[in-house]
Order: structure tokens, then C-alpha cells, then sequence
């Protein structure tokens, strides 16, 4: 039997695959290419800095700090045969910045010990007022000494960028004395508590917290 009608019956459904085919292949070339994206994954942003503290001062117990400078500066004066004695009255406790105070006082006690060979020194420190008096007094002889006078000027301007008072005493036959003057602790600023940012509730129209 020949295959001729066979290939006549499926002659429409062979033309019908292949207008689908070849209108599948129209579609495709007219169709833009998908685009290509890079993704880029960003840092997150940093946290806001909340402000815990103001500069480098803090509360400082003075007492015990004053202490430690004379502890540290006891084997110098007896390499000067210079006594270093101390007297302090309910000092309490003071704002400063500790490391700066370390400095001023060790210029300080230093220069009066190079200053009275065989002599006596004496560091008092007494609350006046809203301030702390620190004093150090030294017997030695009186005279015009250019080094003593530039060590000095180096501690009173450290004292001066930090706020705190420095004054120089001199009288013939009692010696020099320095006094230093810092904030006591009850001035020292407070941190304002952080406040509550209200936002509009655009659904009900009314003034909600962020907590809510």
C-alpha cells in the first residue's frame, strides 16, 4: 500500500507544528535581551556616637592621686636632702584630667626641690569653695633663676588650657608657693537624659512615642 495518503493526512498537522516553530523563532529574535546587573552590598552605616564623657576629665580622687606624685617623688628629694612632707584637710574629690595633673604637679614639686637644696617643702591641699586648692610651699633661698621661672611657666600654661587657677608667691626669708586651684567634682557636667522623638501616626493622625 502506498504511503501517499498517510503523508496527505498528516500534512496539515506537519504545516501547523511548523508555523508554531518558526513563529516561536519570530517571537524570540524580536524579545530584547534580559539585562545583567552587578549587585553591590554596601557597608552598613556606622552607629551614631552617643557622648559618655566630656573631654579627658573625670572624677578624680585627689587625696589619693596627690599621694601617689609625692610616693613617686620622695627618692628625688632625699637625693636633694630635701624633706617632703604634706598636710591635707577633707580634700574630696575633684573634676580633673588626671594625666594632666600628674604632669603640673610633678613640674612643679620637682622645681621646688631643685630649688632648696637641704631644705623642707610642704603640699597642702584644702576644698574652697566650688574649687581645690592644692599649695606647695618651699623655704629656699630666693633668687632670680631663669630655669625655675621657664619650668614653672610650662606648668601654669598646662594649668591654664585646662581651666584651673595658678598663681606664684614669693616673699624673701619664707620661700616660694605655688598654688594650683581645680574644679571640685560637684562641677563637673551632667549628661542630659536622651529625650523621646515623637513621630506622626499618619493612620490615626495623633503625636504616638517611639516606644509604643
Amino acid at each position: 500500500m502506498s504511503p501517499v495518503p498517510y503523508l496527505v493526512a498528516l500534512a496539515p498537522a506537519i504545516l501547523l507544528i511548523g508555523l508554531l516553530a518558526m513563529r516561536m523563532m519570530l517571537h524570540r529574535s524580536r524579545s530584547p535581551e534580559p539585562s545583567h546587573h552587578t549587585l553591590t552590598m554596601r557597608e552598613p552605616a556606622p552607629a551614631p556616637r552617643v557622648q559618655t564623657s566630656f573631654g579627658s576629665a573625670g572624677i578624680v580622687d585627689l587625696e589619693s592621686e596627690l599621694r601617689g606624685i609625692i610616693g613617686r617623688l620622695e627618692p628625688t628629694a632625699r637625693n636633694n636632702v630635701t624633706q617632703l612632707r604634706y598636710a591635707f584637710r577633707q580634700v574630696g574629690m575633684a573634676y580633673v584630667d588626671t594625666p594632666a595633673l600628674r604632669d603640673v604637679l610633678t613640674t612643679v614639686i620637682a622645681t621646688a626641690i631643685r630649688g632648696c637644696f637641704g631644705g623642707q617643702i610642704l603640699l597642702t591641699a584644702r576644698p574652697l569653695g566650688r574649687w581645690i586648692e592644692i599649695a606647695v610651699t618651699d623655704d629656699g633661698p630666693v633668687r632670680d633663676d631663669a630655669t625655675r621661672h621657664v619650668q614653672l611657666d610650662e606648668a601654669r600654661t598646662e594649668a591654664a588650657s585646662r581651666g584651673w587657677l595658678f598663681s606664684t608667691n614669693t616673699q624673701t626669708g619664707y620661700g616660694t608657693t605655688v598654688s594650683i586651684r581645680l574644679p571640685a567634682a560637684e562641677t563637673a557636667p551632667q549628661l542630659e537624659p536622651q529625650r523621646e522623638t515623637p513621630r506622626q501616626d499618619t493612620r490615626a493622625g495623633e503625636l504616638v512615642s517611639l516606644r509604643d
